[in-house]
């Protein structure tokens, strides 16, 4: 590869107004469908962790997001806001981020200006990206730091043979963001692995000519990534873990099985063409390849391979990777994807023949996307249910199909109303054993809105010494009618091993809860209510 090939020496498109431009654009979007406070699941176990300034958590170090949780809560204390919209903000302000770095990325790839516009509208709609920047959620700073780190390589590679000034430092900003991305989320791993294996290729041969961004780039990764580090090794100066179980924690914590999982069956595979189509339910993805020939045709190899290397390596891993919120895991995907539909739109308008007929129709479908999710709801609904793989279930006071297929959030506030109704409606010492989706609200109500704090949730009181869930304990809990749980079901429980209460007892409804009772007491009870068989864990 020759110099001439790394640093192409025509000037790139001015970025700035663009980048300026789109993330104005893409903020006011999700400001204005963002979830105003309180949220389900995972997300509200980072709002209880934002309230607290937690950034260590009560989980494994792999679901640390130290960054993520670090700006929110900085930025709670800052306004004095609820933390749970603090939380969503951030999430919102990275998503508009990530939004304007791939316009500007195109720009400087010298894409037009229809087709920046129209993958930079696809991405900011797409179904999984738009909802993720409406609640307190850490994908959205992956997708921002990674564009950043496209960003920065796609500049540098527009430099002179020789750059002067400030240029010197785009590799080692680079490093920086891909360091801050391994202190937000593991997923920057990847992407660090694919420039360190295009950087081997590209720059073999001539690595001498390139001593300052070799030896910068180290260092300001290390800087980004103090953080996680940082935690890495309080874990192990306290005693709780040796080095190689803290690292474990780190890199995979609980989740080893699925992160090497090597299996990729058909089922897998149309689960992943249902999650990406949902999200770009319009041409973009039939106009990728051509983005592909045509960044290949126009840059430098090692340059077009950074979008595409990205795109394909984080696209493996979600495919792979079974967990229940698996679509979250295909945002970096997404992030990469829409620099290729920029291109393949540039490709399309260039196109003659019967291509340039459609051409119009084609990128029209690009701003669609959120006429389909209005109305898919009702569609669904229409629809028999074993044709449906979403929950109809999660949670009360929610309209399922809505939240899983309408991305915006604004005016969502099934989460507070179930919180407040549920504690309302237990003692004060209640014991209250439920899975983390419903269970990480409820703490969030005692935390913030300081509802009911002598309630024991799962393991935590946050007034008082908790209880151990023992069969004893258990035992005084029933006969005094102090425990409650989500759902009649053993799976609803948070812990594997407290299963065996529900076996032993029966339940009976109770509010929105249902207390424990005995088997006996319960004899004369009807059927449960079959709006509540979802499980909240």
């Amino acid at each position: 590869m020759t110099a001439a090939a790394l640093h192409p020496s025509s000037k790139p498109a001015a970025i700035g107004h663009y980048w300026l431009g789109t993330w104005i654009a893409a903020a006011v979007l999700y400001g204005a469908t963002l979830a105003p406070g309180l949220v389900w699941q995972d997300s509200a176990g980072y709002q209880c962790r934002i309230a607290r300034g937690d950034l260590r958590g009560p989980d494994e170090l792999a679901r640390a997001h130290v960054l993520f949780v670090a700006l929110a809560a900085g930025l709670q204390r800052l306004t004095a806001m609820d933390p749970a919209l603090a939380g969503n903000i951030i999430a919102a302000l990275a998503g508009a981020v990530a939004v304007a770095n791939v316009a500007a990325v195109l720009r400087c790839l010298r894409v037009s200006r229809m087709a920046t516009i129209a993958a930079a509208a696809a991405l900011a709609t797409a179904h999984a990206f738009w909802q993720l920047a409406t609640i307190t959620e850490t994908y959205t700073l992956v997708a921002a730091l990674m564009s950043g780190e496209i960003l920065c390589l796609t500049v540098w590679s527009r430099r002179a043979e020789r750059p002067p000034g400030a240029r010197r430092w785009l590799i080692p900003l680079c490093a920086l963001l891909n360091g801050l991305g391994v202190s937000n989320h593991n997923l920057a791993l990847i992407s660090g692995a694919v420039y360190l294996a295009i950087a081997v290729v590209a720059l073999r041969g001539r690595l001498w000519r390139y001593t300052f961004e070799l030896l910068m780039a180290p260092l300001f990764w290390l800087i980004g990534a103090a953080p996680i580090l940082a935690l890495v090794i309080t874990t192990v100066a306290s005693g709780r873990m040796t080095w190689c179980s803290a690292l474990a924690d780190w890199l995979v914590g609980q989740y080893g099985t699925n992160v090497f999982n090597r299996s990729l069956g058909a089922t897998a595979l149309l689960r992943v063409v249902a999650m990406m189509g949902l999200s770009f339910p319009n041409a973009a993805l039939l106009l990728v390849p051509a983005g592909i020939r045509q960044l290949y045709r126009n840059n430098p190899r090692w340059l077009a391979s950074v979008p595409v290397a990205l795109c394909g390596a984080h696209l493996i891993f979600a495919a792979r990777y079974p967990i229940a919120d698996q679509y979250t895991f295909f945002l970096p995907t997404y992030t990469a994807l829409a620099i290729l539909l920029g291109a393949g739109v540039d490709r399309l308008l260039a196109a003659r023949g019967w291509l340039r007929r459609v051409r119009w129709p084609l990128i029209a479908t690009l701003f669609w996307s959120p006429l389909v999710y209005a109305v898919l709801p009702a569609i669904v609904r229409r629809l028999p249910e074993r044709l449906v793989p979403l929950p109809r279930y999660p949670a009360p006071m929610r309209d399922s199909l809505r939240w899983y297929l309408q991305p915006w959030h604004c005016g969502e506030h099934s989460a507070e109303r179930f919180v407040r109704a549920a504690l309302a409606g237990v003692p004060d010492d209640a014991v209250i054993l439920i899975g983390p989706s419903w269970g990480q609200p409820l703490q969030y109500g005692q935390i913030v809105y300081g509802l009911k704090p002598d309630v024991q949730i799962n393991d935590q009181r946050w007034r008082g010494t908790p209880q151990a869930v023992s069969p004893s304990n258990v035992a005084d809990w029933v006969a005094h009618g102090r425990l409650f749980t989500g759902t009649p079901f053993e799976e609803s429980l948070a812990h594997f091993e407290d299963r065996w209460i529900l076996k032993k007892y029966a339940t009976r409804p109770a509010g929105l809860l249902y207390q424990v009772v005995p088997k006996a007491a319960a004899e004369s009870l009807s059927e449960p209510r079959t709006e509540m068989r979802g499980l909240p864990g």
